[in-house]
């Protein structure tokens, strides 16, 4: 299997990297003058106004960028709104939105709801980056539609780099989604952007604030910068050379800063890392405060050019209306529905996925662990192929998720086992098909989602196959979540047919200022005759315990049984620094818990037995390069009916 995955990434890297051209370049002593796309165009725009005009620059910096929303809601309260907006790297993500016409009220909900990183997927770097934004650019257009750069609500230049050239290119023009993917296209993590005949990265590899572009053209400008000065440790390796390429950006920008003297509003969130990203809350509120006590002096300095303040609520731009309206859709259909993409995509990334984590879709999993995943989307369908191997098989999933309107979706699952361990390889094991068709049904922020579900199990062997059918009907709310949960199930074995029957409930309280939670879960399956070995208990039936033995089989037949689990959870926070900002924790949970098996509870045959469990746990979130944190649960306890410790370890938990 090693061998097989090596040759497959030779054989990627020789058809896709062997035949990608090799970027020229124009004049040398052209590198310094910068290529304007799309000027002509603002140009017009500028020359309508009949006043002095302003402009505000939003700088790069990460994570650190999101000051600029706490920025902009302290000059509109001044009645404060920039005639131009100029952005570079992160900072388009606020600037790009503001000047759409995005209110900034929703701009910080946007910021506040969605963690952003989640929308950023690891991939084999085929197309030139780590990172793939096809989810972050189907959440764009989601709220921006097809809207031009040019056609913005306040005229924007964003700058760039081009890698063909290697002159700067300053955009004011071309697909705004496209314009701000490029913006922040940080060489080796984001694949770079091809608008024209440029081939884009982000404009924040040279420069933190860009002036010198715009001295002549827009004069009057204020700053808002995330500048860099964090304390890190200088003995690693990841952290040093993170300073050292910001010794040449920092340096750059204060030069320009120093000899065109714009007015800077220097937010107060330099000590803060740059993937902080689940710190939004505190780097917003830290670039309102810094803006506040710097307004006097702005005051002054527009007033001297010319540009009263307008104490006075500002007007709303036609665009704004919309964008609202699309913002509360997607909010209120996030995490329910696919986005749709634009166009046909894909990618292939390496996994690590063990079948042991809790909190699956259905009850079926396998002990596996997954080499590599290929990903495809179009329009409203997903489609995800696995490659993965166990101690004694090997094999593939495919899993279709597709929405058939806003509503109305299908998920479709099959798994295609091959046996390692026999003389015949071609013998099938465990291959199962899973289908599930529901709806959504919002009320307020409540959510309802009837659904039918059906799992076929060991579909090669007619003679031992499992059928579930579960209708169900699922209720979430913003302020919790619970979830009821009801399966019907058919077991066929041999010539006898076994019906059955099992449900699920769980509530979570999220924690609140004190940061202690309460987790509760009760689950229950039972045959419903006595005509078969019974229903399966499996690991992800989140009984922690093995039971008798340590090494005890994961898959174990009763007649029936109830499962209860309750966690009273503490927030720990982060619980470790960063490794050179580029691996880093998140809110971590410690929790004391509780299992309790009762088998056989509606058996006919014999007694019913309890096997309770006490212990305590930790979860660990932890994020690589700012992308989706994974939640590591390590636990341990006793198992009091057999009398003797446990340990067990997953990727995520039953309560994400």
């Amino acid at each position: 299997m090693k061998n097989i995955f090596i040759t497959l990434i030779l054989l990627i890297n020789f058809f896709v990297y062997g035949y990608e051209p090799i970027a020229s370049s124009e004049d040398l002593y052209l590198r310094d003058v910068p290529v304007f796309y799309g000027l002509e165009d603002i140009n017009e725009r500028l020359n309508k106004y009949n006043k002095p005009i302003w402009a505000l620059n939003l700088s790069g910096g990460s994570a650190r960028a999101f000051a600029h929303i706490g920025v902009l809601k302290r000059l509109e309260e001044e009645g404060l709104r920039p005639d131009v907006m100029i952005t570079d790297s992160m900072g388009s993500i606020v600037g790009l939105a503001y000047a759409a016409g995005m209110s900034v009220a929703d701009i910080e909900d946007m910021i506040k709801t969605l963690r952003l990183s989640n929308y950023f997927n690891l991939t084999l770097p085929i197309k030139g980056g780590v990172i793939d934004l096809h989810e972050f650019e189907a959440l764009m257009f989601a709220l921006f539609k097809n809207m031009d750069l040019k056609n913005t609500a306040i005229p924007a230049f964003v700058i760039t780099e081009d890698l063909i050239t290697k002159r700067q290119v300053i955009l004011s023009k071309g697909d705004l989604v496209k314009v701000l993917k490029a913006a922040f296209a940080i060489p080796f993590y984001f694949q770079p952007v091809n608008i024209g005949n440029f081939k884009l990265v982000d404009g924040g590899i040279s420069s933190l604030v860009h002036i010198e572009p715009f001295i002549t053209m827009l004069p009057n400008m204020v700053i808002s910068s995330s500048f860099y000065s964090a304390d890190v440790n200088l003995k690693n390796p990841l952290s040093i050379l993170n300073v050292t390429i910001d010794i040449s950006k920092s340096r750059r920008s204060v030069k320009q800063i120093k000899e065109f003297n714009p007015f800077l509003i220097r937010c107060n969130v330099e000590n803060i890392s740059f993937m902080a990203f689940d710190e939004g809350e505190e780097i917003i509120r830290r670039g309102y405060e810094s803006c506040n006590a710097a307004i006097p002096d702005l005051l002054e300095y527009l007033k001297e050019r010319g540009i009263p303040a307008r104490k006075q609520r500002l007007e709303e731009f036609s665009e704004t209306k919309d964008i609202h309206e699309n913002w509360l859709t997607l909010k209120t259909k996030l995490n329910y529905t696919i986005l749709p993409a634009r166009e046909f995509g894909w990618l292939i990334k390496p996994w690590l996925e063990t079948g042991q984590s809790f909190g699956n879709s259905h009850y079926l999993n396998q002990n596996y662990l997954q080499v590599l995943k290929a990903i495809f989307w179009y329009d409203k369908s997903l489609l995800e192929t696995m490659v993965f191997y166990t101690d004694d098989s090997t094999g593939s999933i495919v899993r279709l998720k597709t929405m058939f309107s806003d509503y109305l979706y299908l998920n479709t699952e099959g798994q295609l086992n091959f046996s390692t361990i026999s003389n015949n390889l071609y013998q099938y094991d465990s291959n199962y098909l899973f289908t599930e068709l529901g709806v959504i049904l919002s009320i307020s922020r409540h959510f309802l989602k009837p659904i039918i579900t059906t799992e076929f199990v060991n579909i090669e062997n007619y003679y031992n196959s499992d059928l579930y059918f579960r209708p169900g009907l699922i209720f979430e709310s913003g302020s919790g979540t619970s979830t009821i949960d009801l399966r019907y199930l058919i077991r066929k074995e041999s010539d006898s047919i076994t019906p059955g029957i099992s449900a699920e409930y769980i509530s979570s309280l999220p924690s609140g200022d004190t940061g202690f939670g309460l987790e509760t879960r009760i689950y229950c399956k039972s045959a419903l005759n006595n005509f078969s070995n019974g229903v399966e208990l499996t690991f992800n039936d989140y009984y922690r315990s093995r039971g008798d033995s340590i090494l005890m089989p994961l898959h174990t037949w009763y007649p029936s049984y109830l499962i209860i689990n309750g966690n009273i959870t503490w927030n720990i926070g982060r619980l470790m620094p960063t490794m050179g900002e580029i691996l880093t924790t998140k809110d971590s949970t410690s929790y004391l818990f509780s299992d309790l098996l009762i088998t056989n509870l509606f058996n006919y045959n014999g007694n019913m037995k309890f096997r309770p469990t006490i212990g305590i746990g930790i979860d660990i979130k932890a994020s690589f390069i700012g992308l989706k944190p994974y939640t590591y649960s390590l636990s341990g306890g006793w198992d009091i009916n057999s009398n003797q410790p446990f340990i067990t370890f997953s990727i995520g938990t039953l309560f994400d």
